[in-house]
């Protein structure tokens, strides 16, 4: 249920989604994590959604995504 309505809204207000299948891998995306010495993710916290309303400066992930929005309009 809570899909389809995440879904419903960002179709209806034309706003780009990128599903994840693992909810800890989407927590450690946008930082939901602590990081050990060697810099691996530890105690991931699971997401559900994330929102990105500034992309910050332009670098590669920046790019990355942009591509990708752009893959999924065609």
């Amino acid at each position: 249920m809570y899909t389809k309505l995440v879904e419903a809204l960002c179709t209806e207000h034309q706003i780009s989604l990128i599903k994840v299948k693992d909810k800890k891998q989407l927590g450690e995306w946008i930082g939901l994590c602590k990081y050990d010495k060697e810099g691996k993710a530890r105690k991931v916290v699971g997401c559900s959604c994330a929102v990105v309303r500034d992309y910050g400066q332009d670098d590669a992930a920046r790019l990355v995504l942009q591509e990708y929005f752009e893959s999924q309009k065609k």
